[in-house]
């Protein structure tokens, strides 16, 4: 039991991103009603996408560095500034998170048969 539900809790590695160099085509002003989005232009695979920029105010023709996630890469996408995602440490956390959960609960079921053993009946 321990055993599944430590497998349930292990967490994925998820989507990879990839830092790409990208170019600001359109600028969009910060501080409006709604997701105020930059539109960026970038290579990847040989081709070039148009995405939106999860980001305001860069200046058009300047180029910054964003993540791209490794699958389903296509014009109109929105990416992020590179540095911005979740890092790997956070994956070793939940990791580690899951196997103290998972000694931990054996630890109390431990306790729970010892002390019920240790009753005489009636």
């Amino acid at each position: 039991m321990l055993a599944g539900l430590s497998w349930l809790l292990w967490p994925t590695a998820g989507v990879s991103y990839t830092p790409v160099p990208a170019t600001v085509i359109e600028r969009v002003d910060c501080g409006g009603a709604g997701a105020a989005r930059d539109v960026v232009r970038f290579k990847y695979g040989g081709r070039s996408v148009r995405a939106e920029l999860d980001g305001c105010g860069g200046r058009p023709g300047s180029q910054i560095m964003i993540e791209v996630p490794g699958t389903g890469v296509h014009d109109g996408m929105t990416v992020a500034l590179a540095g911005t995602g979740v890092p790997a440490s956070a994956l070793t956390a939940q990791r580690l998170a899951s196997v103290l959960l998972a000694v931990a609960g054996a630890a109390g079921a431990l306790l729970v048969w010892r002390v019920v053993g240790f009753r005489s009946p009636g």
